[in-house]
Order: C-alpha cells, then sequence, then structure tokens
C-alpha cells in the first residue's frame, strides 16, 4: 500500500528518541518494548498489546512512536485506532491548548499529512467517522 510506504518515508527521516517514557511509577511498558527501538520494527500485535504505552510516552518519542500507531491503524484497526484518535483529539476541540500543542504541535506538515491520510482510509472503512474530533483536530491544523 502507498499509504503504508509514505508513513515509513516521512517517519525514517527522524531519529530514535533517547527517552521514551516519562518519569513515573509504571510506564506500561513503554521504556522496557520502545527504548532504542526503531518505529518500524514492532509487529501489529506488539503495538496492540502495548497500546496504553502511548500515554506515558514523552512528546518526542510519542511523536516518533505515533508512525508505528499509524502503521498498526490501517494493517490492523480495532483498538489501535482507538487509541489513535485518543491522542489526536485536541481536548475540548480546541488546537491551541498548551497539552495539545506540546505533543500534537512538533509534527511536520508531512507528518500531519500522513497522519490525515490514515484518517482518511480509517473513515472509509468506516472506522472512524469524518466528524471524529481527532480528524477535525488534525484538518485544523493543516489549515
Amino acid at each position: 500500500m502507498d499509504l503504508l510506504r509514505k508513513i515509513a518515508r516521512v517517519w525514517d527521516a527522524l531519529e530514535v528518541p533517547k527517552v521514551v517514557s516519562v518519569d513515573t511509577y509504571d510506564d506500561e511498558g513503554a521504556g522496557l518494548i520502545f527504548s532504542g527501538s526503531r518505529f518500524d520494527e514492532h509487529s501489529d500485535e506488539t503495538i496492540n498489546c502495548h497500546l496504553s504505552s502511548f500515554t506515558f510516552m514523552t512528546n518526542e518519542a510519542f511523536r516518533y512512536y505515533l508512525g508505528s500507531l499509524l502503521i498498526t491503524s490501517v494493517r490492523d484497526g480495532g483498538e489501535s485506532t482507538e487509541v489513535l484518535a485518543f491522542h489526536l483529539e485536541a481536548p475540548k476541540g480546541d488546537i491551541s491548548r498548551p497539552s495539545f500543542v506540546q505533543k500534537i504541535g512538533g509534527f511536520s506538515v508531512e507528518q500531519l499529512e500522513c497522519i490525515r491520510d490514515v484518517l482518511e482510509v480509517l473513515i472509509n472503512r468506516g472506522d472512524m467517522f469524518d466528524d471524529d474530533l481527532a480528524v477535525t483536530s488534525v484538518r485544523q491544523l493543516l489549515t
């Protein structure tokens, strides 16, 4: 699929983050599973088993490993799609909220376009709706 190659090309230009998880008592395996690994080294099964890890990642690690989540969402759908949507939703629909800007604001235009393209595939497949907050948030970031 061309979209999977596009994701791989865009995310391949990024460096593997040195720090994966935020300083917390439990990172749901984020550090163990993702530290030192490339975004494209994880199977759909691994990503699906560690979806909660995305909550405990640093902003830099989240942006890097989102490539893994995008790929799994396209290939496998299911719960990975729900987690993807959750993390892309601007709080109260406001893309200027500091927490959203810190996490999502670091994406390049090319990355945002990949994310939008993935969301469109998920909409066409019936895994997401055109008016979902995640879709609206990403579209606003691209305007």
